[in-house]
């Protein structure tokens, strides 16, 4: 059976591909997931509608996180902390960060910490934006 991907499934493909499956496979399992639709002659005109905005929206969404790239590169982060000799209390988390970076107004910013921050001092920190798009933000941490 010749279907159409809503979404990108594992093993079969990306989004908006159209595939051959078995006939089970896609009435038991990706029809009702709304994972996939049969590939009808209007279904594929209409997805080739969609497939256009759908790459439209996703360039607007390269080209915005390009710019906040090139923003946060200018910027510091500062985050202040209670501390004793150097030792914050609690630990400054990829979430706190997130938030800050949400609050200045990065939306697509995701951060991924290898362990919370617990010291004092300056950090560069990675941010990934979509479609892998990386840069570094620069936190701050200071003792109140």
């Amino acid at each position: 059976m010749r279907i159409i991907l809503e979404q990108d499934v594992k093993n079969i493909g990306k989004k908006f591909d159209v595939k051959t499956v078995s006939d089970g496979y896609a009435k038991n399992f990706l029809f009702p997931r709304k994972l996939a639709i049969p590939a009808t002659e209007s279904s594929l005109q209409s997805i080739e509608r969609k497939k256009k905005q759908w790459n439209a929206e996703e360039e607007a969404l390269i080209k915005k996180s390009r710019e906040q790239i090139q923003q946060l590169l200018n910027e510091k982060f500062v985050f202040h902390a209670k501390h004793n000799n150097g030792t914050i209390f609690g630990s400054i988390q990829s979430k706190d960060i997130e938030e800050r970076l949400k609050e200045a107004g990065y939306l697509y910013a995701h951060i991924e910490l290898k362990s919370p921050i617990k010291t004092l001092g300056e950090y560069e920190i990675p941010v990934l934006f979509v479609k892998n798009l990386k840069t570094t933000a620069k936190i701050v941490v200071k003792g109140e």
